[in-house]
């Protein structure tokens, strides 16, 4: 796995980015890049212009499947990090239990899950959408990519490490990637700032309470040092 999964993050990478930009071509191939622009279902607009009213309704209906379960296989990916938070002490304990049979955290699943519902009723779904993206860039995949390049070049790496052809290339594309993404998550400046803003805003809040709780407890980074003993 070491050499497979690298490999194959970078194999689908460049095949997803083909594929995108070949549907992208097709698209705008039919629909005119005016109407495009300002369409809220581009694909089926494209399907009706090209094979009819009933081939659009089908397109916009496996949209809906799609979306539904990209939403379900994001939840139970996220459900993980309270999961996960609470088994090392930093959440709250109930999040930490697994299901008798399944074994899954269903407590941290029903959380997200209603969580995410109660979102979706507060404000516009598609800034709200904007947000919750933009909002893990800076608590989760810039922060990882500066974690793999201080832990690769501290040697802390344990043995068993995936491989990451052409370090640390890979790791600085992904954070420009992650940079440019962050900065432009909206055509209107203002909404663009709010955006950045209250993402910002999350990661501050966030820090503040982890470091609030690793004092009361001792833990990193206020963790006692222990007092060097003498030498054998």
């Amino acid at each position: 796995p070491q050499r497979a999964i690298p490999r194959t993050i970078i194999i689908s990478i460049v095949v997803v980015a083909v594929l995108y930009l070949a549907m992208n071509v097709a698209v705008i191939g039919v629909v005119p890049w005016r109407q495009a622009m300002v369409s809220n279902a581009v694909i089926s607009d494209m399907m009706q212009m090209v094979y009819g009213k009933l081939a659009a309704q089908i397109i916009a209906l496996l949209i809906m499947v799609s979306a539904f379960f990209g939403v379900y296989a994001l939840i139970l990916g996220y459900s993980r990090v309270p999961y996960a938070a609470a088994e090392q002490g930093h959440f709250f304990r109930a999040f930490a239990k697994l299901h008798t049979k399944g074994k899954f955290p269903y407590i941290s699943l029903i959380g997200i899950g209603i969580a995410s519902a109660a979102a979706c009723l507060v404000g516009d779904l598609k800034d709200l959408i904007t947000i919750f993206v933009i909002s893990p860039i800076l608590t989760m995949s810039i922060p990882q990519c500066i974690a793999v390049i201080m832990i690769r070049l501290r040697k802390q790496e344990p043995g068993n490490s995936y491989r990451m052809p052409l370090f640390p290339l890979p790791a600085i594309a992904a954070m420009l990637g992650w940079g440019y993404a962050f900065i432009s998550s909206d055509a209107d400046p203002h909404k663009n700032l709010r955006n950045m803003l209250l993402a910002i805003g999350i990661l501050l809040s966030g820090t503040v309470v982890f470091l609030a709780r690793a004092k009361q407890h001792a833990a990193w980074p206020f963790a006692a040092k222990p007092i060097a003993g003498p030498s054998a």
